[in-house]
């Protein structure tokens, strides 16, 4: 029993661990974005209202799956005394089967914003948080005709 209850805590700390996610920030990027001109302008932030937005997660949920597997195995061959092997494939298989209890799609907090460029008036769905915007000026940066990334213009109190 006492074996089981370690097996469980160590898939939960792997799932969990699995989980951290910036995806979908407009102040976060990849490695392949650094040092790539981008289009940018500054846009007359109007209105700020808190969303939630549906992000992919599919890689932190591999991500759990593999890490569940891996522990689950070396769990089941510890804990089982007689056959190791058999310990190990089906401790595996309950460890990815808990890791894939992660979702391929999460919900994190999100911003709409609506802004003024030139003569019209746009709206905006991004992750982040609302105490990172105010009213007034930010920059957009532009990857391509369709992404646009308002940057934070403010910052969360500590």
């Amino acid at each position: 029993m006492q074996a089981l209850k370690l097996l469980t805590v160590a898939i939960l700390l792997s799932v969990l661990t699995a989980c951290a996610n910036n995806q979908g920030q407009s102040n976060f990027y990849k490695a392949s974005s650094a040092n790539v001109q981008m289009e940018s302008e500054i846009i007359e932030i109007l209105l700020i209202s808190k969303v939630r937005v549906e992000v992919d997660n599919s890689q932190n949920q591999d991500k759990a799956t593999k890490l569940g597997a891996i522990t689950g195995a070396l769990l089941g061959i510890g804990i089982v005394k007689k056959n190791r092997v058999a310990g190990g494939a089906v401790g595996g298989v309950l460890g990815g089967l808990a890791g894939n209890v992660v979702g391929a799609t999460t919900v994190v907090d999100g911003v709409s914003l609506t802004y003024k460029k030139g003569l019209k008036t746009f709206t905006a769905i991004q992750a982040g948080l609302t105490c990172q915007f105010v009213t007034g000026s930010a920059l957009m940066v532009k990857s391509n005709k369709t992404n646009a990334r308002i940057q934070p213009n403010s910052e969360c109190p500590k």
